[in-house]
């Protein structure tokens, strides 16, 4: 049987641990194998918990009843088949421009184990990713289109400042017709907003409201930061 690679736990004086990962040492997030009538939960914490994880029974309302479960730590989760969500495509992040330059300025063996660790079965499992059509947070330079080109902002530079005149004006047509032409097809889907939640509504309100600019919506996105903030 394989050894199980655990966290090797770094403390850098910030109130929690990492987890080092090097050329000769890395953990890995063994697959989840759950028995039937059990329910895996795998926790990170404050703490130092990393991918902990720990299995629970599954018992029916008759079987709770059965016993006296009312002095017991337990969850109660009920499931309504008929009432759905939406539905998940997959789970992912954002693959920046500076993702790549750091991951090809280390070993081979290192980059492989990178990638592994974000894809793998014994990774993250990572099925989707967004990749940004210009500069990001972590750009080694700034350029569009993170922004408008700066000779068409009020500010005359890619950071700060809004697109000169009015909507519907002369700078207007000049970034819509740029993006056009540049990035969409026929098949092209638009996500709206791809913003802070606390900004969610008021601009989606507004965009769906708009006759003509709901048409081309295929749906929200959204990005959170914050554990007790949530659609």
């Amino acid at each position: 049987m394989r050894k199980k690679k655990t966290c090797n736990p770094q403390d850098f004086g910030a109130g929690s641990v990492v987890c080092v990962c090097n050329i000769t040492y890395c953990d890995e997030f063994e697959p989840v194998n759950v028995k039937p009538a059990f329910a895996t939960i795998i926790e990170s914490s404050k703490d130092g918990k990393r991918f902990f994880r720990r299995q629970i029974s599954i018992r029916t309302q008759k079987e709770n009843n059965a016993t006296n479960y009312e002095t017991d730590s337990y969850f109660e989760i009920v499931i309504n088949r008929a009432k759905k969500y939406q539905r998940i495509l997959g789970f992912g992040g954002t693959f920046v421009d500076s993702a790549p330059i750091n991951i090809m300025s280390w070993p081979p063996s290192m980059a492989r184990r990178i990638i592994r660790d974000y894809y793998s079965d014994h990774g993250l499992q990572f099925t989707v990713e967004r990749i940004p059509i210009g500069g990001c947070d972590y750009s080694t330079r700034l350029y569009t289109v993170w922004s408008a080109s700066a000779w068409i902002k009020t500010s005359n530079s890619l950071i700060g400042g809004t697109l000169k005149g009015k909507p519907g004006g002369k700078y207007y047509e000049i970034w819509a017709n740029y993006l056009i032409k540049q990035f969409f097809t026929d098949e092209s889907s638009v996500m709206i907003i791809d913003d802070n939640i606390d900004v969610l509504l008021p601009f989606t309100k507004a965009i769906l409201e708009d006759s003509s600019a709901r048409n081309f919506v295929s749906g929200i996105a959204c990005q959170s930061y914050k554990n007790n903030v949530y659609p």
